[in-house]
């Protein structure tokens, strides 16, 4: 029985599914969508299609209508591909959590090993390091705190991989947990859905609070531009620019043809936009991760 015809040509039943899925793929192109979701919308309209035809058998057969809108079979495909995007985004955070916990779980581990000869299951000392553990498990926006921890990148976060690409192992032993456990203060260790953040007498911004970070100063043989083109992105990151404001946030000095100071750092930051410091900085400073930890280290910690 010929009941579809295409390009003159018969569409046999063992066909039709594919003749369903090359249109759901027309409309998911023509309107930007990703292919990946044809799966997802063709069983959307089979469900659909199997409660319509349910709904007709109830009918009484004078009564029964056999039309279905177009309309109807366009907010269905809307619907599931909503609903694949959530569906998507809930296992993304699941995967981000689980890697930045294997991570910092990992991290602190070696830091006990390190510096106390044990490990973070049979630790008992309550110390800032495992302090600030206990916060970075209670953040809720992990793809934030990948953010927070990499100021200077602005572009490319929607893809996943770039979320935790610099989450190593190392990274966060050394610039965060290392920081935090030389500052000998749990008290002063403080956390929120998306960060970390360390209260410091040494910050010179109006919080007092210092936000560690990944951010490295080693960048080109060109040191000045080099050094302007972080401090730019640093600016013109909108998603976390706000949450920087009036803290101070660590930076790994680098080495260009030495290593580089405090007072370069801060020179370097406040000169290349002198006269939009106010405006765009944000009263942000950046501090030595590694001047601050020699600073614990020489005043016996964090203390007031």
């Amino acid at each position: 029985m010929e009941l579809y015809r295409r390009a003159s040509k018969v569409v046999g039943v063992c066909d039709v599914r594919n003749e369903i899925n090359t249109e759901i793929l027309t409309y998911l192109r023509n309107k930007g969508y990703s292919d990946k979701v044809e799966e997802v919308v063709y069983g959307e309209l089979c469900l659909f299609l199997d409660d319509s035809i349910a709904r007709m058998h109830k009918q009484a057969l004078k009564k029964r209508k056999y039309i279905i809108k177009f309309s109807n079979i366009v907010e269905i495909m809307e619907s599931a591909i909503n609903k694949e995007d959530v569906r998507k985004e809930y296992f993304l955070k699941e995967k981000i959590y689980e890697y930045v916990m294997q991570n910092v779980e990992k991290a602190l581990n070696n830091l006990c090993q390190d510096e106390c000869d044990t490990t973070l299951e049979n630790c008992d000392k309550v110390c800032a390091a495992k302090c600030g553990y206990d916060k970075m498990t209670g953040i809720v926006d992990y793809s934030q705190f990948c953010k927070l921890l990499n100021p200077s990148k602005v572009d490319e976060w929607d893809n996943e991989l770039n979320l935790v690409e610099n989450l190593s192992v190392d990274k966060i032993q050394s610039e965060i947990y290392e920081l935090l456990y030389r500052s000998d203060t749990p008290e002063k260790v403080m956390g929120d859905n998306c960060g970390i953040y360390l209260q410091s007498k040494y910050s010179q911004a109006p919080s007092k609070q210092v936000i560690p970070t990944f951010l490295n100063l080693t960048r080109g043989a060109r040191k000045e531009r080099a050094l302007q083109s972080i401090f730019q992105n640093i600016i013109n990151n909108t998603d976390i620019i706000d949450i920087l404001a009036g803290n101070s946030i660590t930076v790994i000095p680098g080495s260009y043809s030495g290593t580089l100071s405090q007072a370069q750092i801060t020179s370097g930051w406040k000169n290349s936009s002198p006269n939009k410091v106010g405006e765009y900085y944000r009263d942000i400073e950046l501090i030595s991760a590694q001047e601050l930890k020699e600073k614990f280290e020489q005043n016996g910690g964090n203390h007031d």
